[in-house]
């Protein structure tokens, strides 16, 4: 299941670097290319920012809730000089737990609750964690150099493909995007129905995805061999297969896609994606071995994220109740509320400062 998601997510990160890259507006007294050149070279670069973000999640099967969440918290990340990222966040996570009798006999299912609330710092590649009673500090540079990584080829990809905007990228976006504007904002929603295989023939005439797909298999591979686990050709023909149905079926699983743009800076102000999979859809992405056929799975994901204050650097630092990082991972039990009450005070007052600042 693990592999099922990275591929999701890979795939996800391909059509949002497509789309969010460079979004037209096709208005009638608009220009599209210029609007389009605009837009394109304000998002062409990750950059500082912060913002908030709204999660919720539930896995079903024969209409019954197996496992739920509703997570929702406030980010600030900065880029350069370099990087560094605070998030707090808050929520709550549902599991079904079956209850029986004394024979040992399931008598009834109840959801039980189980509250969340924590504080991530990402700090000179160290990574510093509080869930509310202990802390997880480790050393990230590996995943940080690979996501890095994979980002950049990505995006210079894109990039390279967009140089120039050409009648196939504006046509490609109009075709595939309704396209409304407010006083403020452009807002960009996929269309329903989308045919997969068609756009991604349409798409390959400006980014050549076939790369993208081989770069992000080759990439795994190499992760796989870093960790001593050695693939056989079959295991890497399973793979692509497997990017091969996900890159093909994408669109089945979109119910809603969506990004806004600030008129005014051309950046990203919101994203908004509601996805949903049934045992089709899984079945097509997995390999392993799914649930009866008789059982009906149902997954749901729905995520909107809002962006503010692009550019501007925020005073992140290493939490004063954190442990220190001593060369390995550490973590430390019983920590006192005022760890949590830290780590707030921190976001709060760099949102402060960052409000003053602009204004």
């Amino acid at each position: 299941m693990k592999k099922l998601f990275n591929v999701m997510i890979a795939t996800i990160a391909v059509v949002s670097l497509i789309f969010a890259g460079a979004m037209p507006v096709s208005a009638q007294d608009i220009n599209v290319k210029d609007v389009l050149t605009k837009v394109q070279e304000a998002n062409k670069e990750l950059g500082s920012q912060e913002g908030d973000a709204k999660l919720d999640f539930s896995v079903t099967i024969d209409g019954t809730e197996q496992i739920a969440g509703d997570l929702n918290g406030t980010f600030q990340m900065n880029v350069d000089p370099k990087f560094a990222a605070f998030i707090d966040g808050q929520g709550n996570f549902r599991q079904a737990v079956p209850v029986t009798d004394e024979n040992g006999n399931v008598t009834e299912t109840q959801n039980q609750e189980i509250p969340f609330s924590g504080q991530i710092t990402v700090l000179d590649s160290i990574l510093y964690a509080f869930d509310g009673s202990a802390w997880t500090v480790e050393d990230i540079s590996d995943v940080e150099a690979e996501v890095s990584k994979v980002y950049t080829d990505a995006m210079a990809q894109v990039t390279e493909s967009q140089a120039e905007v050409t009648d196939d990228l504006v046509a490609l976006y109009e075709k595939y995007m309704d396209i409304t504007e407010t006083d403020s904002e452009y807002v960009f929603k996929m269309k329903p129905d989308i045919n997969s295989e068609e756009f991604w023939a349409d798409a390959q005439k400006v980014v050549d995805i076939e790369k993208i797909k081989q770069e992000a298999i080759d990439d795994a591979i190499a992760q796989a061999e870093a960790q001593g686990i050695e693939m056989t050709e079959e295991q890497k023909a399973q793979m692509k297969d497997t990017y091969d149905k996900a890159f093909n079926m994408i669109f089945d699983m979109f119910d809603n896609y969506e990004i806004h743009y600030a008129k005014d800076t051309n950046k990203v102000t919101k994203l908004v994606m509601n996805m949903t999979l049934d045992n089709e859809d899984l079945a097509k992405l997995a390999s392993e071995a799914m649930p009866a056929e008789d059982s009906q799975v149902n997954l749901v994901f729905n995520l909107e994220m809002n962006f503010k204050n692009h550019g501007q650097n925020f005073d992140i630092q290493v939490p004063a109740d954190a442990p220190t990082f001593d060369g390995g991972q550490e973590s430390s039990d019983g920590a006192d509320a005022n760890a949590s009450d830290s780590a707030t005070d921190q976001a709060a007052d760099s949102a402060s400062e960052s409000t003053e600042s602009q204004e």
